[in-house]
């Protein structure tokens, strides 16, 4: 447990939780911030169409500063905060899924469940790792042959892309398909080897390669054609990162996997199909048991520091079927909401609409809540109800200055050491950012600050703007918390 997190848990042991519709009181030092504070959103929402939103509490829940703070509003990626604080509270850290094998009739079913981590972590070939011990145990059982192997990947309902994403941007890694034994992400990894293409999961016959010559000497992408059979990839990769793009057919890509992978491994898989409709796998034991390689702690911990959609998404389908949904976006929304509830938080205001944040419509505000209710999940994950998730969760947020994307976010000496914990969240409209903050005097405060607004293609409503007015927030703060009350 980090410093960090003892802290939050030392000053939450006075936790208490403000009754819904009840004003909650006002800290001591709240005084000497509402000027300053009101100086710094007030110019910011007087320009037309920004909408600044600020919430700012003690971990025991006493206002410190409000703007417009119950209200709902398009949150983004903050829609994380939710999705795996609720998973986290009903599952606990330590859960994990399992991959199970059972034998039929002169067949094989692979039996998915739903498992986040098939894919590539650091030197492990995980979903590789699968298939050698699966053909291993396969073979010591004596069975290499089969007439045909199932993929049932049911685990998980529903379209693998929420019909609310962003259509026209389908090939980037943040909008990878969600499905029941999506591999390496959702995504397809490549690779340049010595000027050969190494690609991860390994598919020869399911995809075709056009390597095509640069506009530029430094070149290096790739991008599906529209028939999405084929992939073109440009320039070298020699000493680059990987190219990752969102799997065009998961289900097409994991059924050419299994077989492919298996042959290699000696054991003849016969005809590789999805379950139909209505079919049901054997009532058999299980004949291997595969454990997923993370948690749920540090699948959690991924999410909310990559603020990676398709493990948001991973984490809310697992936490709908194991609240007895379908394992489906719908019943992983009611679940949270179920959850939280349970916990104490009010959230008459959220509006949630997938696990990560990035739906969006041009018909209506998708994925809201007001900046009370995040402080509210904040407050609760900080609390001794939260046990061993409370610690997890506060570890999975960034560390301002230190950790990120943006590492010069909260890198100032007031920040440091150490005094954010944070979650941004971005879409054209919406810029949300919340954490934790440890004042000078020892306490642990909770913040939200969202500003929704209307696009223009200027500075005026660049992201870069509203980024800096909610670093400018926290260090007001900072710098006149010991001088306020």
């Amino acid at each position: 447990m980090s410093e960090g997190s003892r802290a939050v848990l030392l000053c939450a042991a006075t936790f208490c939780s403000v009754a819904k519709g009840q004003q909650p009181p006002e800290a001591p030092e709240a005084a000497g911030l509402q000027a300053p504070l009101r100086a710094l959103a007030d110019p910011l929402a007087a320009d037309r169409d920004v909408v600044p939103a600020v919430r700012l509490e003690t971990i025991e829940g006493a206002r410190i500063f409000d703007r417009r703070g119950d209200e709902p509003f398009v949150i983004a990626s903050n829609m994380k905060v939710f999705s795996t604080a609720a998973a986290l509270l009903a599952l606990g850290p330590e859960h994990r899924w399992t991959t199970r094998a059972v034998l039929g009739d002169e067949s094989l079913w692979i039996l998915a469940g739903g498992d986040p981590s098939l894919r590539t972590l650091g030197e492990r070939e995980v979903h590789e790792e699968f298939l050698d011990s699966l053909a291993e145990t396969l073979r010591a059982s004596g069975n290499s042959q089969f007439k045909e192997t199932v993929l049932d990947a049911r685990c998980f309902s529903g379209p693998a892309f929420h019909p609310l994403w962003p259509e026209d941007q389908w090939q980037q890694e943040y909008c990878a398909p969600v499905w029941g034994f999506a591999l390496e992400g959702g995504c397809l990894e490549i690779r340049d080897q010595g000027g050969a293409l190494r690609v991860s999961p390994a598919v020869a016959s399911a995809i075709r390669f056009d390597r095509r010559e640069p506009d530029r000497k430094d070149a290096w992408s790739a991008y599906w054609l529209s028939g999405r059979d084929r992939i073109v990839v440009s320039g070298s990769g020699a000493g680059k990162l990987a190219l990752r793009l969102a799997d065009a057919d998961p289900m097409r890509l994991g059924l050419a996997w299994l077989r492919e992978g298996l042959e290699r491994r000696g054991i003849a898989a016969g005809s590789v199909r999805s379950p139909l409709e209505l079919e049901e796998a054997p009532a058999a034991t299980p004949l291997f048991t595969h454990r997923s390689a993370w948690n749920l702690g540090e699948t959690v911990t991924a999410c909310n520091k990559d603020s990676d959609n398709f493990l948001a998404e991973s984490i809310l389908k697992t936490l709908g079927r194991a609240r007895g949904g379908d394992g489906s976006t719908a019943s992983g929304v009611a679940a949270v909401r179920e959850v939280l509830t349970d916990a104490g938080v009010d959230v008459t205001a959220l509006d949630q609409s997938d696990g990560s944040g990035l739906a969006r419509s041009a018909e209506r505000p998708v994925n809201l809540a007001s900046p009370a209710s995040i402080c509210a999940v904040l407050r609760t994950m900080g609390s001794a109800r939260a046990a061993a998730a409370g610690p997890v969760f506060f570890d999975s947020l960034v560390v301002g200055g230190v950790e990120g994307r943006n590492r010069a976010m909260f890198a100032d000496a007031a920040f440091q050491p150490h005094r954010v914990r944070y979650k941004t969240g971005w879409i054209a409209g919406a810029s949300s950012l919340c954490g934790y903050v440890h004042a000078p005097d020892g306490q642990i405060l909770v913040f939200s600050i969202v500003v929704n607004y209307e696009r223009d293609g200027t500075a005026r409503t660049n992201n870069a703007r509203f980024r800096e007015f909610q670093e400018q927030v926290l260090h007001e703060v900072l710098k006149r918390w010991t001088r306020t009350g």
